[in-house]
C-alpha cells in the first residue's frame, strides 16, 4: 500500500518515494557498506537497487529514512532508487563506486 497524506482540502493523494540524499555518496566496488538514505514516503520501501544490483538488509528507520548494504558493482557511478510494496519506484540519485 502506497503511503497517503491528507492535502488541504481532505483530499487523499498517494506519497511516492522520493530520495534527497546517501550517505556516504561512494564505496569500494567490493560494497558491503552500510549507507543511510533520506526522502520522504520511505515507510513503505521494501528494496532499494544500486544499477542493476539488489541492496541488502534494507531496514526501514522512518518515514524519512533506511539504511541497506551496498552490494558490489562496477567502478564509476550508479543510479540509486528504492521501491515500495506496489512496485511504485522512487526518483534515482547518483552513488559512485570508487
Amino acid at each position: 500500500m502506497t503511503e497517503m497524506r491528507r492535502s488541504m482540502s481532505g483530499a487523499t493523494v498517494d506519497l511516492k518515494p522520493r530520495l534527497d540524499k546517501i550517505d556516504p555518496p561512494t564505496c569500494s566496488p567490493e560494497g558491503g557498506e552500510k549507507v543511510t538514505i533520506t526522502g520522504t514516503g520511505l515507510t513503505t520501501i521494501k528494496r532499494v537497487r544500486f544499477g542493476d544490483e539488489e541492496a541488502t538488509d534494507v531496514r526501514v528507520v522512518s518515514a524519512v529514512k533506511l539504511t541497506c548494504i551496498t552490494p558490489a558493482n562496477a567502478h564509476g557511478p550508479c543510479k540509486v532508487y528504492a521501491i515500495n510494496e506496489v512496485n511504485d519506484d522512487s526518483n534515482k540519485l547518483t552513488f559512485t563506486y570508487k
